[in-house]
């Protein structure tokens, strides 16, 4: 294919590259990682990704985006945001977990409530560490 699937829904794209999105399938998802950092995937140029880099990488992005966290191996959450940028990605929501409370419902009016919860994220979260442009 020659069109940009960029942002089309991860489930067409699972159809259309012959895949079945399914957290329970880590060996899938392993494989497609494994495949991704073997055939050096990510130093292919944007415009020239060969069909399976870009196949398993589709398998890896819509695992990593539909399945909890724990789902993926911790090495496998650098590795997808070491190559998303190289890559044109899919959509998908994640997956519901009956573990979580559902979040209140969000009043646009109340300003103060959004300025305490900026707040908050500003005081209480971390920015992700990000590797040395030294090679460190």
């Amino acid at each position: 294919h020659d069109h940009d699937h960029d942002h089309e829904r991860c489930g067409c794209i699972a159809k259309e590259f012959g895949f079945v999105i399914d957290c329970n399938k880590t060996e899938v998802i392993q494989a497609a990682a494994d495949y991704l950092q073997d055939e050096n995937c990510i130093l292919e140029s944007k415009n020239n990704k060969t069909p399976e880099c870009i196949r398993n990488f589709y398998i890896f992005q819509a695992h990593h985006d539909f399945c909890a966290h724990d789902d993926l191996p911790p090495f496998n959450e650098i590795i997808f945001h070491a190559m998303e940028e190289h890559f044109d990605t899919c959509f998908i929501e994640r997956q519901y977990n009956p573990k979580l409370s559902m979040c209140p419902p969000v009043n646009c009016e109340d300003k103060e409530a959004l300025k305490k919860a900026v707040d908050e994220m500003y005081e209480h979260c971390e920015a992700p560490a990000t590797p040395k442009d030294n090679g460190e």
